[in-house]
């Protein structure tokens, strides 16, 4: 994918924080939301409800700026990219009934260190050894974080592992892909592609039994906390496109972690959810981990650099 290069100004960058900041605040709404939805209402609904939303609130927004949806914004790409997202959307959403918020988050934090592993065996990127030795460290993080997890609450302990796996092939594909759309095109194109994937695994449903409850129409209680978290889902995401588009990923990174402490305090604020110490520990090292491996990123660039 050919990158435009770098020219954000002092201005630009501090913005850029500052909406990753507030992405990391506005997200972790949407997993309580998701969390006390799924004591109610089957996953996949909560997760079509989820895109729906975003549709609904994207496409006029798109509109009204004198753009067009067409036929050729549905391309494969987007369609691997929506698949991908339904998938990591619908298991975090399942973790989210069982496990605590702070649990959750921790282990998908592993994401990093699996998008850095599939960055080399899909994209040829090289792994130097303190990349795999960050990676293995990485993991011994989440397995601390893990084990206690599913002595107490079984197999949902192991979910985020996958929400982390299918959200880097998410990232692999949109590395991969020339964005020539517009964020929000993209984004609406995208999210139709991942209802149909979460519409199919409703419809599969009758026959894996993966879910115990029906469709039902929500209660408006429901149905407002289900609004709710498809404009903090819609709001969060652009405001990470938006930063992105002012400040480089490097440099925006780090914040991702504020999004453990937001959940931390909402698992705790809402469901009484207090962290163990194995959590803080394994997640300490994941962040860890997941510095350096956004330090050497920063080194590696800074040499390509200069190497012309």
């Amino acid at each position: 994918m050919q990158r435009a290069p770098a020219s954000h100004t002092s201005t630009d960058q501090t913005r850029g924080m500052l909406l990753m900041v507030c992405a990391m605040i506005i997200l972790p709404m949407l997993d309580a939301s998701a969390k006390w939805l799924g004591q109610t209402l089957p996953v996949s609904e909560v997760s079509a409800g989820r895109f729906i939303i975003q549709m609904s609130l994207l496409a006029p927004l798109y509109y009204a700026m004198g753009q067009k949806i067409s036929l050729t914004s549905f391309s494969t790409s987007e369609a691997a990219r929506g698949f991908c997202l339904a998938i990591a959307t619908w298991l975090f959403f399942v973790a989210l009934k069982t496990l605590p918020m702070a649990e959750a988050i921790s282990i998908f934090f592993i994401e990093p260190m699996i998008l850095t592993i599939l960055a080399a065996l899909l994209l040829g990127e090289r792994i130097r050894a303190r990349r795999i030795t960050a990676v293995i460290v990485g993991f011994i993080g989440a397995i601390i974080v893990i084990q206690p997890s599913f002595d107490i609450f079984g197999w949902p302990a192991l979910l985020p592992l996958g929400t982390a796996f299918f959200f880097a092939l998410y990232m692999i594909i949109t590395r991969v892909v020339a964005q020539a759309k517009h964020p929000i095109e993209s984004q609406v194109s995208m999210s139709a592609f991942a209802l149909l994937t979460i519409l199919i695994l409703a419809a599969l449903n009758d026959f894996t039994g993966l879910e115990s409850r029906s469709w039902r129409l929500p209660d408006l209680t429901e149905f407002g906390v289900l609004l709710t978290l498809g404009f903090f889902a819609t709001s969060g995401h652009l405001m990470v496109v938006f930063a992105l588009q002012r400040a480089d990923a490097g440099l925006l990174a780090p914040f991702q972690y504020l999004e453990v402490v937001t959940a931390s305090l909402l698992g705790y604020v809402i469901f009484q959810d207090i962290p163990k110490n194995t959590t803080i520990l394994g997640v300490s090292i994941i962040i860890g981990s997941g510095l350096y491996l956004i330090h050497r990123e920063r080194q590696t660039a800074a040499l390509n650099a200069s190497n012309g």
